[in-house]
């Protein structure tokens, strides 16, 4: 009987101090704010319209679609700091650092190869046309990382947009030795890599074939009035410019690769854990720009109001009490007999009232009340008790309406005299009275001065 009174105790007990569970969710996106219940096992369990979280509740704040490269979030509370689940890797610092290797925007120019008809006797259009595929990969891979850097500084795109749009851009370079982006990114650039560095060895092959058909060339009269200096001046510039721009390209695809690999093992999702326990907070978030923490782009409140748990504070009051037959002042009339006036008036008195109720809204609460009062007259000495409903209003619940029993100090007769009966050889009766305490009821209004919890 024993056990099972004790484990009737504590699943009571379990029951009254288990913590219910909340999620907010806001979407930098859409500026919507939605609130989810949530069950034991942390699923949604329920939304609500016009959320009130019970006291000591643990509230899960989620943002999402808050792009981490362009945007810096600070959460604030009014009565605490908020816990961050995490910040560390700061992202504008990694656009930041990739910011000089942009470089020149270097291009093979055809116009700087020989194009004498005696020096490029042969694989001329092949050259070309490798020229003009280097060149359109090169532009392609330069378009594609300016892309994606301003994509990732954009703080009103999110993660798929910024990856969708970077992999319709690598879909526009025609070349059947690449791979599909869309099924392996990593892969695609590794071949785009390789196609750089095989156009490189080609026409390096045919820049030397040229070097070559200089020197035979240079041996006829006709051919070297021409200018076979400015031929082997322009092949080393063409050499030059071909090992800049490979380099540069190669370069820009490790970026895009670098900034791929940080975008796709990023976040666009922050959560922050806060357990209520105030009547209400007010969590300021604060959004600004990764690359200029003073530039904020907006701030955004969600208010928390707490209903439940149980709130104690004192209050100053002004009662009226009233002990109505229980209270009456004795004389004796000129007939020698007892007489009794009833006191049935209400008396004023200040008091100390200590308030209890529990949280069920912010401005109308329903509780009690005990406390003392002293009444504001020579008549009546002495201090009255009182214990009672009450009814809080306003903001804070300061101001509150209370009534019930009082109890407080009455005279009585003594020595077994009774009203009505005749006071043989006693001509005062001052000395045949006595206070007793005894119930009346009062009401009052209290003002709250300072919280006890």
């Amino acid at each position: 009987m024993k056990f099972k009174i004790l484990l009737f105790i504590g699943l009571l007990s379990t029951s009254f101090y288990s913590q219910e569970k909340y999620r907010v969710i806001y979407d930098y996106s859409t500026d919507e704010t939605i609130y989810y219940k949530l069950s034991k096992n942390n699923s949604v369990s329920d939304t609500l319209s016009k959320p009130k979280f019970k006291r000591n509740s643990l509230v899960e704040v989620q943002i999402k679609n808050v792009n981490p490269f362009a945007i810096e979030v600070e959460a604030d509370v009014t009565e605490d700091k908020i816990h961050k689940n995490g910040s560390g890797f700061n992202f504008g610092s990694l656009l930041s650092g990739f910011g000089g290797m942009t470089g020149g925007e270097l291009k093979l120019n055809p116009q700087n190869l020989p194009e004498d008809n005696q020096v490029f006797s042969r694989g001329k259009s092949r050259g070309a046309s490798d020229l003009n595929y280097l060149n359109e990969i090169i532009t392609n891979v330069d378009a594609i990382k300016k892309t994606l850097k301003a994509n990732m500084s954009n703080p009103n795109m999110s993660k798929d947009e910024i990856i969708n749009n970077l992999k319709n851009l690598a879909m526009k370079i025609d070349d059947a030795r690449l791979g599909d982006p869309n099924e392996n990114f990593y892969l695609f650039l590794s071949s785009l890599d390789r196609i750089v560095q095989e156009y490189k060895s080609t026409i390096n092959s045919e820049i030397g074939l040229m070097y070559k058909e200089v020197d035979s060339a240079s041996t006829n009269p006709l051919v070297a009035s021409r200018g076979t200096t400015t031929l082997y001046r322009n092949l080393q510039k063409s050499q030059q410019d071909l090992d800049a721009s490979t380099l540069q390209t190669s370069s820009n695809i490790d970026d895009i690769q670098n900034l791929y690999s940080a975008l796709e093992s990023s976040t666009f999702d922050i959560t922050y854990d806060y357990q209520l326990e105030s009547d209400k907070a007010d969590i300021q978030l604060k959004f600004k720009s990764a690359e200029a923490a003073e530039n904020e782009l907006k701030t955004r409140s969600i208010k928390l109001f707490s209903q439940g748990g149980f709130k104690i504070n004192a209050s100053t009051a002004l009662t009226m009490n009233n002990f109505g037959k229980n209270s009456n002042d004795y004389y004796i009339d000129q007939d020698g007999i007892i007489k009794a006036d009833k006191n049935d008036h209400f008396v004023p008195s200040l008091g100390m009232m200590v308030n209890f109720y529990p949280m069920l809204s912010e401005n109308f609460n329903i509780g009690g009340s005990f406390g003392l009062a002293i009444p504001i007259t020579d008549d009546i000495k002495g201090i009255n008790f009182l214990l009672g409903p009450s009814i809080y209003f306003g903001n804070e619940n300061r101001l509150s309406l209370t009534g019930g029993i009082a109890f407080g100090p009455v005279n009585k007769l003594t020595n077994g005299l009774k009203a009505g009966q005749e006071a043989t050889g006693i001509f005062s009766l001052d000395n045949y009275t006595k206070t007793v305490y005894d119930f009346g009821y009062f009401l009052g209004v209290s003002f709250s001065v300072f919280d006890m919890n």
